[in-house]
């Protein structure tokens, strides 16, 4: 049995002492402290710069109620979001063209992003955003959170008017 505890001992040292080993020793922890501490840093990272930002409402009336729910701020005190314009296209074609002229100025730095939203979102259908940066999660979020309260307002007040209509109390 010692012989075989002889053999074991030599056979880890000649694996712990390469130069692999060590390397991998060190740099394994340090890989894994970095997959975790990555993504942290750049959900903590902030845009230094308010962020210009182009509405494309084919519903005419919620470019208002989003632009309002864009309204953090920067750490200096200045807007995190601008709301340049919102534009609504009068036919597809306009729609098509309006489009392809707002992702050419995001491509050219213009402009941050610009947000699509369809006749039919109350419906369901789903709004886009286009921006240069789709990692951007702090930005997603506060486009993601804007829609969601620009479209509740609605449902919100049908939902009044229903109850007002068959003579429920509205409160």
């Amino acid at each position: 049995m010692r012989k075989i505890w002889l053999v074991v001992k030599r056979e880890y040292l000649a694996r712990v002492r390469t130069r692999s080993f060590i390397i991998g020793t060190v740099a394994f922890p340090l890989f894994m402290i970095g997959i975790v501490a990555l993504p942290a840093i750049l959900l903590r990272h902030q845009s230094a710069h308010t962020l210009k930002i182009v509405i494309l409402d084919q519903t005419g009336r919620m470019a208002a109620r989003i632009e309002q729910g864009l309204d953090q701020k920067l750490p200096g005190g200045e807007p995190a979001y601008q709301v340049l314009k919102a534009v609504q296209a009068a036919n597809d074609e306009e729609e098509q063209r309006l489009r392809n002229d707002l992702r050419d100025q995001v491509n050219q730095g213009k402009l941050d992003g610009f947000l699509v939203i369809p006749k039919d979102v109350m419906e369901g259908d789903s709004a886009t955003f286009h921006t240069r940066n789709p990692g951007d999660l702090e930005l997603a979020r506060a486009i993601r959170s804007a829609m969601s309260e620009a479209v509740a307002v609605p449902a919100e007040e049908s939902a009044l008017a229903r109850r007002a209509a068959r003579g429920g109390s509205s409160l």
